[in-house]
Order: C-alpha cells, then sequence, then structure tokens
C-alpha cells in the first residue's frame, strides 16, 4: 500500500526550511527558496525534471501522484 507524502510534510517531518529544502532538492535559480515554498503550498506543479529530482532527493517518500492528487 502507497501512503502518500506531500513535499510539505516530509519538509516538516525532517525538520527543514524552505531553503533548507531547496538546498537539499539542489534547486537553481533566482529564487530557489520561493520556488519550493509555491511547490509546498500547492501553489505551483514542479516541471516533470523536477519531479523526477524530487523523487531521487526524498527516497521516493514523495512522488509524482502527490503533486496531483491521485
Amino acid at each position: 500500500m502507497y501512503l502518500a507524502m506531500k513535499l510539505l510534510d516530509f519538509k516538516n517531518k525532517n525538520k527543514l526550511t524552505y531553503s533548507g529544502l531547496a538546498k537539499l532538492l539542489e534547486i537553481k535559480g533566482i529564487n530557489p527558496t520561493a520556488t519550493v515554498r509555491k511547490w509546498c503550498l500547492g501553489e505551483r506543479i514542479p516541471r516533470s525534471s523536477n519531479i523526477i529530482n524530487i523523487q531521487n532527493r526524498t527516497s521516493n517518500k514523495v512522488k509524482a501522484q502527490d503533486f496531483y492528487g491521485y
């Protein structure tokens, strides 16, 4: 049985800040902290390449379906 874990749940469970999560995920760009925050709060859905990265960096605890509500 698969238990969904949202990115925000992963962040909170691991006691990470948005900045710390961005560093863990190795997110690059102008403002990686804001990008990760928007993903966590459901304001944006990551690109497929970032979803693959998130799956890998979270040891498959956060998966693609977690962003789409399956």
